[in-house]
């Protein structure tokens, strides 16, 4: 048995031992600001689990190509100076892909806290879910409602800022939530339409999975959002 997981273990670092175990894939990730949806030159984006994947950063056109392990829930986390560190978990598959990601400015940040009517606590963290059809824009994804279970919110957006009097979605497609504490969280869809998670862990049809740190704000994105 000592000579069999020898054996594999050599044969692991040929990509030989385990199957497709250890086969990886290119993702491209495409970093806008979300106010202007504007590329974010610049912006470091690293795979930070699993461990061992590295880093990158963004070019001219806000664009960055990591290898990460195929069929893997994946945590990439973004920095720059200016921006509030982002956090972003993605469910990659067997071909390369191109993801779109948002950053936010500190201040920018802090003033979508107050606009929601909540003082920001400190080693908690805060999530933004952009839900998009087809087409690009928020429109198809209108009437859906978000639950997580933990820190404040749901604050669902109107005119690009949380406003706490709304119980659904616009045609902004935005929705976001304040004070959530570190760890695993679940987000459940209800409501006009159903979407795909893009960017956040697939937990099945109306549920995505996501990972928030102190001080970070955690992106998630749904896509071909349609009527049901």
């Amino acid at each position: 048995m000592k000579h069999a997981t020898i054996l594999c273990a050599l044969l692991a670092l040929l990509g030989a031992c385990g199957g497709d175990d250890a086969s990886t894939v290119a993702v491209t990730v495409y970093v806008t600001e979300v106010t202007s949806d504007e590329a974010d030159p610049g912006t470091e984006v690293c795979v930070i689990e699993p461990a061992g994947y590295g880093c990158g950063i963004t070019d001219a056109a806000g664009l960055v190509t990591l290898e990460v392990p195929a069929r893997t829930e994946v945590l990439f986390r973004s920095t720059r100076s200016d921006r509030v560190p982002g956090i972003f978990p993605y469910t990659s598959g067997d071909a390369p892909e191109e993801i779109e990601v948002d950053t936010v400015d500190p201040t920018l940040a802090q003033v979508l806290v107050i606009g929601a009517g909540v003082e920001a606590m400190p080693g908690t963290g805060q999530i933004l879910l952009l839900a998009r059809g087809p087409s690009g824009g928020g429109a198809e994804a209108e009437g859906m409602t978000f639950s997580l279970g933990a820190g404040d919110g749901p604050f669902y957006f109107g005119g690009s800022q949380p406003m706490p009097e709304l119980t659904a979605t616009t045609s902004d497609g935005a929705v976001a939530w304040a004070n959530v504490p570190p760890g695993e969280h679940t987000i459940t869809a209800e409501g006009a339409a159903t979407c795909v998670t893009r960017v956040g862990f697939d937990r099945g049809a109306d549920r995505t999975g996501v990972r928030v740190e102190a001080d970070s704000l955690t992106f998630v994105r749904l896509v071909d959002c349609a009527p049901r």
